[in-house]
């Protein structure tokens, strides 16, 4: 049996794998209850992510002036609806609706309006005026300002807050923020500072225990005392006696020169946090519900909208034609660690299995984050230039330990390829998403 003939019928076999356990109508049954019975440890995952992400969004608006609605995934906020009855019988089991924070908090799509919605009136004030100009880079190529070029100003919003969020270790999130900040031209301080402050929110939720942001039967209280590891390796311990000290709080060690500020040492005499006494709860409680809930409650609709968008009968079938979508980057993947692997082989012939799997993972993750429709955290790189892209990327994993020389042909020899692939794969997105238009009708 030749290569291409193995690699077929494995990519049929995954296909059918798929189809029993997402699209079949048993599948989304099962899936559906599993959601439900699974829905507080699902609840728990998204109110830590999404906690985590409020407050460094709200630190991205208080050091870089970048308006909460800017921030992703805040901007990922959706309803679900039901399908007509004639939709259904057409293959929409639901309908998700995309809705933009701002239209549910005007306020969030200025920086002056989300530091009012959040913060009491002397505070809001005092940190606007320590809002840099667009911010300083200090020694960066770029000198206009955070949102000139894209790639920086997505740095800034989302693709730094996602490489702290996504479960990668230490020495991986500091890699890719150390080679985006490279690649950029941003000064590193800029990009230690971002680490630094999600790694301390973080441990805040962990480990930190303020009172309104802890989690029962997780967060220790250690009474403002929190242990974390900073960009540079370091177990660091620091005092943190409300919210604003994360968010802004100067350190000493941690924190650079214009990129935090010095906070009160009393927040009883001016409490920072803007109370609503109508609502009888605080605009940043609001926030965080409006999002956390949110997430719980089109939890087990997911079960739904995976297989969305196909007939009763197409669910009936062996292999669907979402299955069919499901499985070209798999295909494209196969095709892409085969170029990998020769020109792996032929600067390296003694390139052993481990670190053949690390080129092929290289060029993986490449792929991805041009042509992955999962779009969180991946801005950046997207807007980068050709040349941006490819310091990025060979930055990254020499400092993962591949060879600088070898990373550089293979990026010339792959990207091209990646680039005709992600095409395909955006033109079968395309005719699928047509599909799904006629289908809602």
């Amino acid at each position: 049996m030749g290569a291409s003939q193995q690699e077929a019928e494995a990519i049929l076999e995954r296909k059918t794998k798929l189809a029993e356990k997402v699209h079949r109508d048993e599948a989304v049954g099962d899936n559906y209850v599993k959601l439900l019975l699974a829905g507080r440890a699902g609840a728990y995952a998204g109110d830590a992510v999404m906690s985590d992400t409020l407050f460094t969004g709200l630190a991205a608006t208080l050091l870089y002036g970048i308006p909460l609605a800017d921030v992703v995934p805040w901007q990922l906020l959706f309803r679900t609806e039901y399908p007509s009855l004639e939709e259904f019988l057409r293959g929409v089991l639901i309908r998700i609706v995309r809705v933009a924070p701002e239209e549910v908090a005007p306020a969030l799509e200025t920086v002056e309006g989300t530091l009012q919605l959040v913060f009491s009136p002397d505070f809001w004030q005092t940190a606007a005026r320590q809002i840099p100009n667009k911010a300083v880079y200090g020694k960066s190529l770029y000198d206009l300002s955070y949102f000139d070029p894209a790639a920086v100003r997505d740095f800034l919003r989302s693709t730094a807050i996602a490489a702290m969020k996504r479960g990668t270790s230490h020495s991986g999130s500091k890699e890719k923020m150390r080679s985006l900040a490279d690649a950029l031209g941003v000064d590193e301080a800029v990009a230690e500072d971002i680490f630094n402050r999600a790694a301390l929110l973080s441990a805040l939720r962990e480990r930190g225990g303020l009172v309104g942001y802890t989690w029962v039967g997780v967060t220790q209280l250690t009474g403002g005392r929190v242990r974390f590891r900073a960009y540079d390796g370091s177990e660091v311990e620091v005092q943190v006696d409300h919210v604003v000290d994360a968010l802004v709080g100067a350190y000493v060690g941690l924190s650079r020169v214009g990129l935090c500020s010095v906070t009160p040492s009393d927040y009883s005499k001016a409490p920072p946090l803007r109370y609503d006494p109508q609502a009888a709860r605080y605009a940043i409680d609001w926030l965080l519900s409006l999002f956390t809930e949110g997430f719980r409650d089109r939890l087990p609709a997911t079960a739904l909208a995976a297989a969305n968008y196909q007939t009763a009968a197409e669910r009936g079938e062996t292999v669907p034609p979402l299955a069919e979508a499901y499985a070209l980057p798999a295909s494209q993947a196969a095709q892409l660690e085969a170029a990998a692997e020769g020109v792996v082989r032929r600067l390296k012939p003694d390139v052993g299995p481990y670190e053949l799997n690390l080129y092929k993972a290289a060029v993986r993750a490449l792929y991805g984050e041009l042509f992955s429709p999962h779009r969180w955290g991946a801005e950046a790189q997207r807007a980068m230039a050709r040349d941006e892209l490819k310091r990025y990327w060979v930055g990254r994993w020499a400092g993962a330990g591949l060879d600088a020389g070898v990373l550089d042909a293979l990026f010339e020899a792959v990207y091209p390829t990646a680039q005709a692939l992600g095409d395909a794969r955006w033109s079968e997105r395309l005719l699928e998403l047509r599909r799904r238009l006629r289908l809602r009708g």
